[in-house]
């Protein structure tokens, strides 16, 4: 199994996310935080100390959040989709 990032329907992933959860870090978010597009959407936020990629809960959705001053994390960027492909076999 692959995977891989894309934007989705930001609307349609809003209201999926919207009652869910968020998990931290692990194997997959190591990987997927390397990518060209979860680069791009974590940008370099102003007026964060940490950031992390999390996962919502019963998903296949990802965002970056970002710990401000206040000390509670706020979202960074667009919501992303995981896409799983299967590898070929040879």
């Amino acid at each position: 199994m692959t995977e891989h990032l894309t934007i989705p329907d930001q609307a349609l992933a809003a209201r999926k996310t919207v009652s869910a959860s968020c998990s931290g870090q692990n194997y997959l978010g190591e990987m997927l935080q390397r990518t060209p597009l979860a680069q791009s959407e974590r940008g370099r936020p102003k007026g964060v100390d940490a950031v992390h990629l999390k996962f919502w809960v019963g998903t296949d959705y990802c965002q970056w959040f970002g710990r401000r001053a206040d000390g509670r994390f706020h979202p960074i960027g667009r919501i992303m989709e995981i896409i799983r492909t299967a590898e070929n076999a040879t």
